[in-house]
């Protein structure tokens, strides 16, 4: 799959943990269900984190080994807590 972002293209793919660390900095966010109240933290879906050359889409059952495999990187993230908290 690619991705057009910036007038740029990206290749994008479902990270497995044989892929190992993507980069040492790393941008990342978290899809969820939809929040119907906002006292409820809404299921993971899906993650997607991005190195500086490809994307990559990372599935529920792959989470907590993507996290384990880049511990110690640099991440960015837009909203930290909610994305950590729907990880859990």
């Amino acid at each position: 799959m690619t991705i057009t972002f910036a007038e740029q293209q990206y290749e994008a793919s479902v990270w497995r943990p044989s892929m190992g660390r993507i980069a040492d900095t790393i941008a990342y966010d978290s899809e969820t269900t939809v929040v119907e109240d906002p006292a409820v933290v809404p299921e993971f879906v899906i993650g997607s984190a991005f190195g500086g050359g490809k994307a990559y889409f990372i599935r529920r059952q792959d989470l907590l080994g993507f996290w384990k495999t880049h511990e110690g990187c640099k991440v960015f993230m837009h909203s930290a807590g909610f994305d950590m908290e729907v990880a859990a």
